[in-house]
């Protein structure tokens, strides 16, 4: 009886939920209008309360939530004006100042007390460091007022131009205009006194040193003479011209441009020449000509774009000896100096001025790297013949006496001493795989991404932390200890993929990054078979496994890559171990949650307007490819998903896109591909899988991928109509349509846009500076050769020439601004036209890869037309007059068509003669022999 009753009571809570999912609506452009967004966190100094930004959609309306973090307090204020730029609280944890309109708001935390400043022009605060805010007038612009909301009172009240705090916040330099000169003040906040320290026609690039007892910049004395260096002493009365632009010791008209900043001793200078450019001979007339010579290092208009490009050459003042040292070219610098780190040495690339893009072919693109000491000027050459990939790999210890760097030819991570020379490899006897890289070309064995993360201090110096594809490797920077996996002791992390916390406003990159020996790191987890997120606590010396504190079918920080959306950054208060953390779920918008531990999180926020709405559900699906490994994807399913009906489905890809599983997808309108809450609430089924890579080329994989994944589905769910699956992708996910459609006669609509449609052109334009070349052989289309060695390849992987395969109807958007890609939307529709294929572009006036999420006219006819497309062809819905009949250029800004058409039931061809059906019906079976044969990867 209790098994009955039990069982009763199951199925009734079932049909309740289920009843209550039916009576939802459905996600309409109301909704997307209205969809609130929280952005911008913020969190006072002592952690006690918090502010946010709630974007209500497409709207336009805004409002500053105000909470105190233990409940007992909060204030909601509406902001409309559109160029609004936030709200930031004072350092002593007082006050709330932000702009609303043309006032500035100053609330006390807490309280109801409002305070408005009226008629501001434009306002900031001035550090987070300060409790003081900058605003000017509508009445006087010129004119900058220093402000302290906790005395009401102005400091300053002065027309400034430059201005720059001193590191420790107690001096203010600052510029006003004096007749025909600038002066330049040197103000005491801490005494309140104020000194004019120089004047000058112009003066610019105040640099403070890091005790902020030197002040330097740049002035000239007329508009006819060229700038020197000032440097003024706290202990001097008047700032002094420290190095003329004579002094510069190179042959040719240099002058200084900008001040980088001091030396971490505060006895050199780092700053920036230019050369003036040479006037072209006006007594001599030649004609506008460019000469494309094939012995150029970089092609002609490569050429034009970096000639415009300000060539600013490094240098180096020292204080003590009064002399110049160049350091070298800043297109060659690899990194500057870090913070915190020895500005002894400075890396360069320095190449044989060939293109970086090309570095893979052209032997002038190729480089060394250089060590310059900046003490003395001196250059030692560390390394030759590398392309642009592997020299990023080159870094400085913190205390700057070893470079790390990857070998390519070993696959390995090495140091080199700049004591001794001495070479040691790091990490060769663990046999790690430091490739990155998605694309299967094997003959470039280039790091995927950085693998450096971060430092550990010790007691005899630094050790570097590496990341491989097994985990984050401790290594020895003099390879005297062998690495030790800090991540990976076995049991459930082995699998995990553990980053730095990346928390906002004290973010440090990994590479800058220097961990304090003895001290447990927290990181973030991101399981990749589960998609589970959350936290570790990861003991530096490996000798402890990492200890976890929470997962969960959650989002917090999942890796960053092209297409996944799970990362929110982390907000610490200042003086406490107080955390603001974004948490998100497939289910559940992403709110902010207060965390001290990383073990529990106490909800701060609670806006959740899917509860109101037919929502989706996820279900990580997994399938064998037809070469038999496992690929993963994505099921997205209505909350009203009713297991008896039959449902159409809409593939939508890029390249991976599994690890968006916990990720809250929030609706927008259209802005290119499918919107998949938008798709399924209102009653189609997405499925987003990931494209495995192979050396068959991207075309094949994504072919192959998405047939076997239909079939996988139409086989396992009976749910899914497999005579109404769709297709839809973007940019490199709209030449996947193009390539899957002309190999495949399995969907019965597609959708792409912004996709390449002729490899060969794509590869021979000069899109992106001619950037489409490595694109196509070793990046995202991994062709693998170059149109010389296999132009057959080109041929076989470019859906322009198998244009007669096509039995999909296809929806397309290519705009004429989008430069490279418009271009090959045309040629792919002409050949569809002539081969008399179901084929429609649409182009929308002033925009370019996506649509303006802005311009909310385009992105609603833009959502519209879309839908209706899929709507006919997978829901059984008439056709619209656009898809019927078109739209006429003299109609254009008349008629949208957007009526559903009453006499023609679908669209139908109406251009090919009888005779060209024939020959193109022949030349179909023809071209089907020729293509199995072609690409064999196809399965």
């Amino acid at each position: 009886m209790k098994k009955i009753l039990i069982l009763l009571i199951g199925n009734f809570l079932l049909l309740a939920t289920n009843t209550m999912a039916q009576s939802k609506k459905s996600i309409d452009f109301t909704a997307i209008d209205q969809w609130p967004l929280l952005s911008r966190p913020n969190i006072t100094a002592d952690g006690k309360y918090a502010g946010f930004l709630v974007e209500n959609g497409t709207a336009g309306n805004m409002e500053l939530l105000l909470s105190a973090i233990d409940g007992s307090w909060t204030k909601k204020i509406v902001v409309r004006d559109p160029h609004y730029i936030g709200m930031s609280f004072t350092n002593d944890s007082k006050f709330a100042v932000f702009q609303t309109g043309d006032s500035i708001g100053i609330l006390e935390l807490g309280t109801n007390s409002y305070k408005f400043i009226p008629e501001v022009d434009r306002f900031e605060q001035v550090t987070p460091g300060l409790p003081y805010i900058v605003y000017a007038t509508k009445g006087d612009p010129e004119l900058t007022v220093f402000y302290d909301p906790a005395t009401e009172r102005q400091l300053l009240s002065r027309p400034m131009g430059s201005r720059i705090l001193s590191p420790d916040n107690t001096i203010l330099a600052y510029t006003i205009p004096n007749g025909t000169k600038q002066q330049l003040h040197w103000y005491d906040l801490t005494h309140n006194k104020d000194n004019v320290i120089a004047s000058a026609w112009q003066i610019s690039n105040l640099k403070f040193d890091k005790e902020g007892k030197q002040l330097a910049f740049i002035a000239s004395q007329d508009s006819g003479s060229k700038a020197s260096i000032y440097l003024f002493r706290h202990t001097d009365t008047m700032a002094k011209p420290f190095m003329e632009p004579d002094a510069i010791p190179l042959q040719g008209n240099f002058r200084f441009w900008n001040i980088d900043q001091f030396s971490n001793d505060g006895k050199r200078l780092f700053c920036d020449v230019v050369e003036e450019p040479s006037a072209p001979n006006p007594l001599r007339k030649l004609p506008g000509l460019d000469v494309w010579n094939f012995n150029d290092p970089v092609m002609q208009p490569m050429q034009v774009s970096s000639f415009k490009a300000r060539n600013d050459i490094l240098a180096v003042l020292d204080l003590t000896r009064n002399k110049l040292d160049i350091l070298g070219y800043g297109k060659h610098l690899l990194h500057g100096i870090l913070n915190g780190f020895s500005d002894e040495w400075r890396l360069f690339f320095k190449t044989n001025d060939g293109y970086f893009n090309e570095g893979y072919w052209n032997q002038l693109a190729t480089g060394e790297i250089i060590a310059v000491n900046t003490q003395n000027g001196k250059q030692r050459l560390i390394t030759g013949d590398l392309n642009f990939a592997v020299a990023q790999t080159y870094w400085l210890s913190p205390d700057g006496k070893f470079i790390l760097y990857f070998d390519n030819s070993s696959g390995d991570y090495f140091s080199y001493c700049l004591d001794d020379g001495r070479k040691v490899n790091l990490t060769g006897g663990k046999q790690l795989d430091f490739s990155g890289s998605s694309y299967c070309i094997s003959d470039y064995n280039w790091p995927g991404g950085n693998k450096l993360a971060g430092w550990v201090a010790t007691r005899n110096g630094f050790e570097v932390l590496l990341k491989d594809k097994k985990g984050i490797w401790r290594c020895s920077i003099d390879g005297k200890i062998p690495p030790v996996c800090i991540t990976f002791q076995g049991g459930e992390w082995q699998r995990l993929d553990f980053n730095q916390v990346k928390t906002a406003g004290i973010f440090i990159p990994d590479v800058n990054t220097v961990y304090e020996e003895g001290k447990p790191v927290l990181m973030a987890a991101f399981d990749p078979e589960t998609k589970q997120n959350g936290f570790y606590s990861v003991d530096l010396s490996g000798k402890l496994s990492p200890q976890k504190l929470f997962m969960g079918d959650y989002a917090f920080q999942v890796p960053i890559t092209v297409h996944s959306w799970g990362f929110a950054e982390i907000v610490k208060a200042g003086n406490a171990d107080i955390y603001l953390v974004a948490r998100q779920s497939s289910k559940e918008s992403r709110n902010y949650f207060i965390t001290k531990d990383f073990k529990t999180f106490t909800g701060l926020t609670s806006y959740y307007p899917e509860k109101q709405y037919n929502w989706l559900t996820t279900e990580l699906v997994k399938w064998k490819l037809p070469d038999g490994r496992t690929s993963k994807g994505i099921l997205y399913k209505p909350e009203n998903f009713d297991p008896a009906r039959k449902y159409p489905i809409i593939f939508h890809y890029y390249e991976k896109m599994s690890d968006n599983l916990n990720v809250f997808l929030r609706p927008n309108r259209s802005l290119c591909p499918i919107d998949v809450p938008y798709y399924v609430s209102n009653g189609y089924l997405v499925f987003t899988p990931d494209i495995e890579c192979s050396k068959a080329g991207a075309g094949v994989d994504a072919l192959n991928t998405m047939v076997s994944a239909a079939k996988h589905l139409a086989a396992k769910y009976p749910f899914i109509d497999a005579k109404r699956m769709g297709l839809s992708g973007h940019s490199m996910g709209g030449y996947k349509t193009n390539f899957i459609i002309t190999h495949s006669t399995l969907f019965a609509a597609a959708d792409g846009h912004s996709g390449t449609a002729n490899i060969a052109s794509w590869a021979l334009n000069l899109w992106s500076d001619g950037g489409s070349q490595i694109h196509t052989e070793i990046g995202q289309y991994y062709i693998g050769h170059s149109i010389a060695e296999r132009p057959d390849l080109y041929v076989t992987n470019s859906p322009v020439y198998y244009v007669n395969n096509i039995q999909t109807p296809i929806l397309m958007m290519y705009n004429k601004a989008d430069e490279g890609p418009w271009l090959e939307g045309v040629a792919m529709f002409k050949a569809m036209r002539r081969a008399g294929k179901r084929a429609w572009m649409l182009q929308y006036d002033g925009h370019d890869h996506f649509l303006n999420e802005g311009d909310t006219l385009a992105t609603r006819d833009w959502t519209i037309r879309q839908k209706q497309f899929y709507d006919h062809y997978l829901m059984g819905k008439p056709a619209p007059v656009w898809m019927t009949k078109g739209i006429p250029a003299d109609r254009k800004g008349i008629d949208d068509g957007l009526e559903l058409d009453t006499t023609i039931k679908t669209p139908v061809g109406r251009l090919l003669m009888e005779s060209e059906k024939r020959k193109l019906s022949r030349a179909a079976l023809r071209n089907a022999a020729l293509l199995r044969s072609a690409l064999p990867g196809v399965k």
